[in-house]
């Protein structure tokens, strides 16, 4: 072989060489960038994820430590055959201005503290009907008008007394008796108590007080409605809810941190909770001129002939269980400051003598007397207490009772139940 051979020889191996040698450099060096991206990739989540978790897990355990005003879970939707209800086993907070409370719902889907239907043998049980004046999620669930009724009954009773919290936001009196007759006679009553919160019961009675230009098309509820000659009752039942589901719906069901941030957020830009919606497309009317008319006209005669119907309605599935009804009449806030009252429902009519502070109420009570069942009016007791220097008694930004206003309510309820011999003893 020449020399110029051998040296061309030469110059292709050590090309070769060095070509097989680059080749797994390269593969290096893109392994090494891929781990180096990952591994950017990894501390940027883990830096992401895991403080969520952990701010998730301190809610869970510590509560609502996070400032502001959010609740971290929604315990109502949609149902088809209540309107709405609560959810079964849901446990959340609610952080408000005036309040922080805890929200517990029982398996059956009350804010109860039973656990099953059954009833004790020898127990008196009583079934408190109503809306979010009995619910009391404002308050902690022992300050509320039922816990507090049921230690009062208990003193010095004779045998065990329950007063089952059947409370549910927003209920009106139609929801009552629904919720009457699909679940809480499943706890077996002795006493049936029908809380009527005249400040929006009424209202939620007659659609066309409520509903924005009297439109059935916008009820996500049942409404019941008569004729002006009192005649054809009738029910409209209100769509069916949407099926649950979607991305939304899932992280509100399993993440209190999203709900604190999504609540939280339309808290502080003013706005309603991004909750579906319980009672009618774009909200509700709750009107007040007409509801301390003495004699009440037009469609306030109509709500409360409606009323009258569905209070009969529950005292005839009462009786069906062997259980009486009581009615207690609950006031709004306004009644306890009679110029705040007269500045919101006053002007001429004020001055002709139509209006009363109390007609709501005397309204509910006759309606009672026209029924034979007890009545509870609650609103002297509370004109008592808040003259004695007392209150207040109701929050004064959400215009729900406070732990005091329940506490008055329970006491005058308890009284009244005793006086009546209704008390089990």
């Amino acid at each position: 072989m020449t020399v110029d051979a051998e040296a061309a020889r030469r110059s292709m191996t050590d090309t070769t060489a060095s070509a097989g040698t680059a080749e797994p450099q390269q593969i290096r060096r893109r392994r090494l960038t891929v781990r180096v991206v990952l591994g950017r990739l990894l501390a940027v989540v883990l830096g992401i994820v895991v403080p969520l978790l952990l701010l998730e897990a301190s809610l869970r355990l510590l509560g609502p430590w996070v400032p502001g005003n959010y609740d971290t879970g929604a315990y109502l939707v949609r149902d088809q055959a209540l309107g709405h209800f609560h959810v079964p086993n849901f446990s959340g907070w609610i952080k408000a201005k005036e309040f922080t409370t805890h929200v517990r719902i029982n398996p059956m889907g009350l804010r109860d503290r039973r656990t099953s239907y059954e009833k004790p043998p020898g127990t008196f049980r009583i079934v408190l009907l109503g809306d979010s004046f009995v619910e009391a999620v404002q308050v902690e669930q022992w300050q509320g008008v039922a816990e507090r009724l049921e230690a009062q009954l208990n003193q010095g009773s004779p045998r065990p007394v329950e007063v089952i919290n059947a409370g549910v936001a927003a209920y009106g009196t139609g929801q009552e008796l629904l919720l009457l007759e699909h679940e809480a006679y499943k706890y077996q009553p002795d006493l049936v108590l029908v809380l009527f919160f005249v400040g929006n019961d009424v209202t939620n009675n007659n659609y066309r007080l409520e509903l924005w230009d009297n439109n059935l098309k916008l009820a996500l509820k049942p409404y019941w409605d008569l004729d002006k000659q009192g005649n054809n009752f009738r029910m409209y039942p209100g769509p069916s809810p949407n099926p649950p589901g979607g991305f939304t719906q899932t992280m509100r069901g399993c993440c209190m941190l999203y709900n604190v941030v999504e609540t939280g957020v339309f808290n502080k830009l003013e706005q309603n909770y991004p909750r579906e919606k319980l009672e009618a497309i774009g909200g509700l009317r709750t009107p007040l001129r007409g509801l301390y008319d003495i004699q009440p006209a037009d469609e306030w005669e109509r709500a409360w002939r409606i009323s009258e119907v569905l209070l009969r309605k529950i005292q005839d599935q009462s009786k069906s269980l062997n259980a009486p009804l009581v009615i207690v009449g609950a006031a709004e806030w306004r009644t306890l400051f009679p110029d705040e009252w007269a500045k919101e429902v006053g002007g001429n009519r004020l001055e002709t003598g139509r209006l009363s502070i109390s007609a709501p109420t005397d309204q509910l009570g006759q309606i009672a007397g026209r029924l034979d069942v007890p009545y509870v009016d609650l609103l002297p007791s509370f004109q008592a207490a808040n003259a004695a220097g007392g209150g207040p008694f109701y929050f004064d930004f959400d215009k729900h009772w406070n732990p005091q206003g329940h506490s008055v309510a329970a006491q005058t309820i308890g009284d009244a139940l005793i006086q009546a011999g209704l008390a089990g003893r």
